[in-house]
């Protein structure tokens, strides 16, 4: 429910859901300014919030009937504001979401200090932080957090800060620049929660059984991008699911040729 903040509290929180429809958009900004109230990057705050629950209303089981989402925001007054958005779940659907045209996460990567996103396809939350002044980073960080659905066991989350907002600047850039650092028990978790085997992800992603069988068994293992990508759109998640990070490569730092 809403804890309303007043203009002195060095911290305040929000958690609300609201029905995932278009006209409850309205609602929700009306929610968090009430209590950014003061705050320098309301705005920000509010654009992304607004733009990612659209998103989970027009692209997640939450646009269905009765479906909802659940928004949090957690503000320290002076430092950074905290926002996320957790809808119902989907599988990631690839064309529908990254077309040459802006939309909610291509605004977050612009305006965010740091965003990710955690879950699967059962439950995703989308999570972004905001420092105090617009375009500032927060300090001190504050590690993300895996979100976990109800009765269901998830892997442990770690205190790597989250890929995404590096994986949105790859995504335009060629072939090659970059080489991802998977999470190996991750990728191994979603594809059997996907009920996949691995030599069908292989003919999934058109990639080798080999590759796949040695990008879970190492706890690090590098690939190209296009691996990374390839695996992600045959499960239907974002690479961020299963990506640790992204480093450019270099000739000191050599791709892996998968």
């Amino acid at each position: 429910m809403l804890q309303p903040a007043p203009a002195t509290a060095r911290r305040a929180a929000f958690s609300r859901t609201y029905p995932a429809c278009p006209e409850q958009i309205r609602a929700v900004r009306s929610d968090l300014r009430a209590l950014l109230d003061g705050c320098p990057a309301t705005d920000d705050v509010i654009l992304c919030t607004s733009e990612l629950a659209a998103n989970a209303a027009l692209h997640s089981n939450s646009g269905r009937p009765g479906g909802q989402l659940t928004i949090r925001a957690t503000l320290r007054a002076g430092d950074y504001v905290r926002i996320e958005v957790q809808d119902q779940g989907a599988p990631w659907h690839w064309a529908a979401r990254d077309t040459h045209r802006d939309h909610g996460l291509d605004i977050l990567h612009a305006l965010a200090a740091d965003w990710g996103i955690d879950g699967d396809y059962r439950a995703r939350t989308f999570w972004a932080r905001f420092g105090w002044l617009p375009g500032t980073a927060p300090a001190p960080p504050i590690p993300a957090a895996t979100s976990q659905t109800p009765g269901q066991e998830t892997p442990a989350a770690t205190d790597s800060p989250s890929p995404a907002a590096i994986i949105a600047r790859a995504r335009a850039a060629q072939r090659g620049q970059w080489t991802a650092i998977l999470d190996g028990q991750r990728l191994r978790y979603l594809r059997v929660l996907h009920g996949l085997s691995q030599e069908r992800l292989a003919c999934q992603a058109g990639l080798s059984l080999a590759t796949i069988a040695r990008l879970e068994r190492q706890p690090r293992p590098r690939c190209r991008t296009y691996t990374m990508i390839a695996i992600a759109i045959a499960i239907s998640e974002h690479p961020a699911a299963i990506t640790r990070d992204l480093i450019p490569a270099t000739r000191h730092q050599p791709q892996q040729r998968t």
